[in-house]
């Protein structure tokens, strides 16, 4: 059931499973000094590999190692009861950047599946909700409670909440981009929300156990473009449908209306087709490239060639951060230089307010 082709995957679970070279992590806003300013909210903390997948290499799968320990124990045994375990789920609300919170019941293996250098993976089903199948063709395939949770390894940063804002971010962004109608592929990002395990030790002692948590996709994953600005397929012959050239032109767009703030690189997505009109790509595991990490964002603007979709909005080098020409007062009204402060300051209270 979880055996991967190389360029081909049947979940999510894939996100987490293997380092990409020189994928970044954006920034966490774990540990950081409530009066501090953003500048050293960002600096404070090194990026990090982000897991992912590869094209050259096999999904891996826990070694017998301390390292990649079982599910951190409750009272009362190890795995979740049949009945379930109580959770409290956090989502992210990016439009009126707040967070929501409400109690769930959740069953989690409790042996890790798959593994990447900071994260490993585990099977879990959100008995709050819907039992039926995703796809009603298939009634014995993943149902909508077939879910994935990921949890940091022993010395890496439980950066959960800002993971979970930066895909919300990276959602909005991405329906803004569908709604200027520059191509027929239709942008979106994976939903992930915070799962805090009350009933759980934190392995470190700090705190609850946090996780992120994010539905099952049953469809295959599609590396778009790198953390270095490259887009090694955009324009040839994988490329006839555009999804390539598409989303090499949402991280020309992220940059744009942030102002130069960031860019939402590295991307990777879950396709899913239903005929020409309904064409999707659900992002997952972006990157947040800054310009404090002067290397990448260079390296970025370096690689980045402009293609037919940022001329088609207007978009080139010279007019960052400014309204340009084409559909340019489309995307007056989306400008917006504190969105990073916003979801990174708001991530970064929630964290402080759990811990």
């Amino acid at each position: 059931f979880f055996r991967f082709r190389p360029s081909m995957a049947l979940s999510s679970l894939v996100s987490c499973s293997l380092p990409r070279c020189g994928s970044r992590r954006p920034p966490a806003p774990k540990e950081t000094d409530p009066q501090s300013g953003l500048e050293d909210l960002l600096l404070h903390h090194r990026p990090v590999e982000l897991s992912g997948t590869s094209a050259a290499r096999p999904l891996l799968h826990p070694p017998s190692s301390p390292r990649f320990a079982k599910l951190p124990p409750r009272r009362g045994g190890q795995a979740s009861p049949p009945a379930a375990e109580r959770a409290l789920k956090h989502t992210f609300n990016y439009a009126g950047n707040r967070w929501t919170t409400h109690e769930i019941r959740v069953q989690i293996e409790e042996e890790p599946f798959a593994h990447g250098l900071h994260r490993v993976c585990f099977r879990m089903k959100d008995l709050s909700q819907p039992t039926g199948p995703v796809n009603p063709l298939h009634p014995d395939g993943p149902s909508f409670q077939d879910h994935l949770a990921k949890l940091a390894l022993p010395g890496e940063k439980d950066d959960c909440f800002w993971e979970c804002a930066a895909h919300a971010m990276t959602g909005a962004l991405a329906r803004q981009f569908t709604a200027l109608r520059v191509s027929q592929w239709k942008l979106d990002s994976i939903e992930v929300s915070v799962l805090e395990l009350p009933d759980r030790r934190h392995p470190r002692g700090q705190g609850p156990l946090l996780m992120t948590a994010e539905p099952f996709r049953p469809t295959y994953l599609c590396h778009l473009t790198t953390a270095d600005g490259s887009c090694p397929r955009c324009n040839g012959p994988r490329d006839r449908a555009n999804r390539y050239s598409v989303a090499d032109a949402f991280t020309h767009f992220t940059a744009h209306v942030s102002g130069g703030a960031f860019v939402v690189a590295d991307l990777q997505a879950f396709v899913v087709r239903n005929g020409w009109a309904d064409s999707r790509l659900v992002l997952t595991d972006p990157a947040i490239i800054l310009p404090t990490e002067a290397v990448w964002f260079r390296a970025f603007w370096a690689h980045h060639k402009c293609n037919q979709f940022c001329e088609k909005l207007g978009l080139s080098r010279s007019n960052l951060g400014q309204v340009g020409q084409g559909q340019g007062h489309a995307l007056a009204h989306l400008m917006d230089h504190q969105i990073l402060d916003r979801i990174t300051r708001s991530a970064a209270a929630m964290l402080r307010a759990r811990s």
